[in-house]
C-alpha cells in the first residue's frame, strides 16, 4: 500500500485494515511504511472487533509487517494489534510512533517465529532494552540509529539465541560437534544459512519469497 493523503478522496473508514485481513484469509505480507492512516484507529479497530477474551484473540497469518515511519501509530494500538499476529516472521516498526513503548517491546518477544526485526531510528535507550526478549529463531536485527551505550548492546547480546551443538551420526556413536566447527556462517541460530540466501541477504531474500508471485511461502 503505497503512501497517500485522506483529503484526496475523503480518507478510509476506520475498519479498513480488519477489512482487508478479513477478507484476505490468506495475505502474509503488509506493507505499510510512511501510510498516515496506518494509525491508532484502524489497529484499535482489529483488538476491539473481537468479542473474545485476548487469550482468544482472533489470529491473521500474517508473516511479514512493514509499518516504518508511521507517525499516527500509538503504543497501545501497536501493542494490542500484535497479539493478532502470532506468526509474523519479519517485523520492522523502524521510526514507528510508540514503537520503543515498554508493552510494545515486550510484546515483540512473544513472537516466537520472529526472524527478522528492524527497530531503527525509535529513540531506544539502554533502560528499554531490558523489556525486550528475542525469539530462538531470531536471525537478523536492526537498532540502528538509536541512543544505545555500550551498556545497552551488552544486554543486547546476552538475550541473542545462541547456536546449538551440531548432533552428528555416524556408524558407532553419535558425538557434538562445536558450532564453530560448522562451514556455514551462522547468524543467531544453530541452523546454517544457505548459500542462497547468503548470496541475496536475509532480509532480501524473505522480502522476495513472501512478496513475488502468487505461492510464495517460508
Amino acid at each position: 500500500i503505497p503512501p497517500a493523503e485522506q483529503e484526496f478522496y475523503g480518507g478510509p473508514q476506520a475498519g479498513w485494515l480488519r477489512d482487508i485481513l478479513d477478507r484476505l484469509p490468506s495475505l502474509q505480507a503488509l506493507i505499510v511504511s510512511n501510510l498516515s492512516f496506518f494509525d491508532h484507529q484502524s489497529l484499535q479497530n482489529i483488538h476491539q472487533s473481537s468479542k473474545a477474551p485476548v487469550e482468544n484473540a482472533t489470529n491473521y497469518p500474517l508473516r511479514m509487517l512493514v509499518a516504518s515511519e508511521c507517525v499516527n501509530t500509538t503504543a497501545s494500538s501497536l501493542a494490542s494489534a500484535l497479539l493478532h499476529f502470532p506468526d509474523l516472521i519479519y517485523l520492522d516498526l523502524s521510526a514507528a510512533q510508540g514503537s520503543r513503548n515498554q508493552h510494545v517491546l515486550h510484546q515483540i518477544g512473544s513472537l516466537s517465529e520472529l526472524r527478522i526485526l528492524k527497530l531503527q531510528n525509535c529513540g531506544l535507550r539502554d533502560d528499554d532494552i531490558e523489556y525486550l526478549k528475542f525469539s530462538n529463531r531470531l536471525r537478523s536485527l536492526d537498532v540502528s540509529n538509536n541512543f544505545l551505550t555500550e551498556k545497552g548492546i551488552a544486554t543486547i547480546i546476552e538475550r541473542l539465541p545462541t547456536a546449538k551443538p551440531i548432533r552428528v551420526r555416524d556408524t558407532d556413536s553419535i558425538t557434538t560437534m562445536s558450532s564453530s566447527r560448522s562451514p556455514y556462517p551462522r547468524r543467531y541460530s544453530g541452523i546454517p544459512l544457505p548459500s542462497r540466501v547468503l548470496d541475496d541477504g536475509l532480509d532480501a531474500f524473505v522480502v522476495d519469497r513472501l512478496t513475488s508471485g502468487h505461492d510464495g511461502y517460508l
